[in-house]
């Protein structure tokens, strides 16, 4: 019977052992699935933080895609506005050339005319001097008729 108590004693303290030593890991344990849940509910946590940011750089990458091409539009709307003007550039400048050819003609004419008025201008006195000489003349030859008529 000693040793029926003996075993009884040993598996007893065996149990009981087993048991200290199977609460002791299912705290363990516990403590182990609770550092898991924490770590877990910070992931989902992170997680659903980088969904938004990323949620809110797309929304940023649209809006910076809409505002280039908006930009891109306005860029090939000025430079075909600039094309137009560089156009309308060269024909004033055409018109202006052409302008200033006709202006240079003019110039030249109008000098040649000034020319021209100033040689009859010239012409003309010349034939006035000559004129009043020959109508001096004239009186003079009435003169002598007058007198060779009253003699």
């Amino acid at each position: 019977m000693k040793e029926k108590e003996a075993f009884e004693a040993a598996m007893s303290d065996l149990t009981n052992s087993l048991l200290s030593q199977a609460l002791f890991n299912n705290a363990e344990l516990e403590q182990k699935l609770k550092s898991l849940e924490e770590l877990h509910n910070e992931s989902v946590d992170v997680a659903a933080t980088a969904t938004q940011k990323n949620l809110e750089l797309e929304y940023i990458i649209r809006a910076s895609n809409e505002v280039a091409e908006e930009a891109k539009s306005q860029i090939r709307e000025l430079e075909t506005r600039l094309i137009a003007a560089e156009q309308k550039n060269v024909k004033l400048e055409q018109q202006l050339n052409l302008i200033e050819l006709k202006s240079s003609d003019n110039d030249r004419e109008a000098r040649e005319f000034s020319a021209k008025v100033s040689e009859l201008s010239a012409a003309l006195k010349v034939a006035e001097e000559e004129k009043k000489q020959l109508n001096d003349q004239i009186q003079v030859y009435q003169d002598k008729i007058t007198q060779l008529e009253s003699d």
